[in-house]
């Protein structure tokens, strides 16, 4: 296969911007993370509050994603996107200066970072649905996983930067960095001109017209852009839409809410401070683009379907390994793997969600999609929190990887659609084999 191929979206000039935009902003959000959690761990020294801080950001995802995807569907993309990280700009530039005077306070910390998450929440709605808006071919894994390199990137990108800074001159900085990244995130999104999406509508519904330049597709009818509610509908009635949704519902919270407890991990289990916080962070950055970079490669149903599988499996191992971890090296491993399985496994949803909805419902689907994500990790965050102070964040870490597998496989099995997609045989028949001495 030829890089002109592999990066084949990257030629075209609105998804470039598309993905630079992504890549900045994404830098910004988690060099966001990694201050915040320090901050509040210093401030409180306390799990729970860390965990209350990262709900703080993620709720939104449950209040302010339906009106995202309304406003997505509703308004230009690109402009509502523009617009949200000029806001987040506004709020990490505001904890900068709170920081930086020694002035934060949890309960200013608190609502700053609230309203930096509704900008963040409209952020990834509108970019989730302008990705097939800025591609002229049809296939929508190699963007999908062009942008998650852009996102999981910037996951190594922004933590490496602000753990240096964070060591150095203390969580200020780093919220000046925030800043930075997302004006750069505004430079890149302002000059992106949406075209006609390349994804096929769903057989029993109407075709919506290609848009002109610069203005959004008109809404089928049946499909009003200011009703939520039809969006939860057409999820619903169009499977395999609604379950890869629900399965998206099962494995953020189980797997994905391990920050709220890290950095409590690092500083009990690991005996670390800033320094391995960071670089704890950084690593699970570059594990999560490594992991998306084999979807390059991939063309093949069937093989989208087994890593599916795998990379959901392994979402769940890779953190039992990571709580199991007593020393620095074993533990920054298991992180790589965290953030490559977990990658991986969110791309290829993505993937098949953008590619089975109709643009007029795209914006909407999306923001069931986060809500399904994110608002589910909201309610997580906090709970391990306040679990990680009684049982240990170890613990916890284990307790979420076991169950995730054990969910997970059982979800597989007992659905016929899911096995379906990962190209598992039929009801009755194992999901793997394993080989021992007296048999299999």
């Amino acid at each position: 296969m030829s890089r002109r191929t592999l990066l084949g979206s990257l030629s075209q000039p609105d998804f470039r911007r598309l993905w630079l935009a992504t890549a900045t902003s994404g830098s910004g959000q988690w060099a966001l993370q990694l201050a915040l959690g320090w901050l509040v761990q210093t401030l409180t020294h306390s799990s729970f509050w860390v965990g209350t801080a990262l709900f703080a950001m993620q709720i939104p995802n449950v209040l302010a994603a339906p009106w995202s995807g309304v406003l997505s569907d509703r308004f230009e993309r690109s402009r509502v996107l523009t617009v949200s990280m000029g806001a987040a700009a506004v709020g990490t530039l505001a904890l900068a200066a709170l920081s930086g005077a020694g002035r934060a306070s949890l309960p200013a910390v608190l609502a700053i970072v609230f309203l930096i998450g509704v900008a963040g929440t409209v952020m990834m709605v509108s970019s989730s649905a302008l990705l097939a808006n800025v591609i002229t071919d049809r296939d929508l894994l190699n963007a999908a996983a062009l942008q998650a390199i852009a996102q999981r990137g910037s996951e190594f990108i922004g933590p490496a930067v602000g753990a240096i800074l964070l060591a150095i001159t203390g969580s200020w900085s780093v919220f000046a960095l925030c800043a930075v990244f997302y004006v750069l995130g505004v430079q890149n999104a302002w000059g992106i001109r949406r075209r006609a999406a390349s994804a096929q509508p769903a057989a029993d519904l109407p075709a919506a017209p290609a848009p002109t330049a610069g203005k959004p597709a008109a809404t089928p009818a049946g499909a009003p852009s200011g009703r939520f509610r039809a969006s939860i509908h057409y999820v619903r009635t169009h499977q395999p839409l609604g379950l890869i949704v629900s399965l998206v519902g099962l494995h953020c919270p189980l797997t994905m809410c391990y920050m709220a407890v890290l950095p409590a991990f690092v500083l009990t289990s690991l005996h670390g401070g800033a320094g391995l916080f960071g670089t704890a962070m950084t690593l699970v950055g570059l594990g999560s683009a490594l992991g998306a970079l084999p979807l390059l490669f991939v063309k093949a149903p069937r093989m989208r379907g087994r890593l599916m599988l795998w990379s959901g499996v392994l979402s769940g191992a890779s953190l039992i390994a990571l709580g199991m971890s007593h020393a620095a090296v074993p533990a920054l491993a298991s992180l790589v793997v965290v953030g490559a399985s977990q990658s991986m496994f969110m791309t290829i949803t993505l993937a098949e969600v953008q590619e089975r909805s109709d643009d007029a419902y795209r914006g909407r689907v999306s923001s069931i999609y986060l809500l399904q994500a994110g608002g589910s990790m909201a309610v997580a965050s906090p709970i391990y929190g306040f679990l990680g102070g009684i049982f240990g964040a170890a613990h916890i870490l284990d307790g979420m990887g076991t169950a995730f597998v054990i969910v997970f496989l059982v979800y597989v099995a007992s659905s016929l659609r899911l096995r379906g997609m990962c190209h598992l045989g039929a009801r009755g028949q194992a999901l793997a084999s394993v080989q021992l001495a007296g048999g299999s």
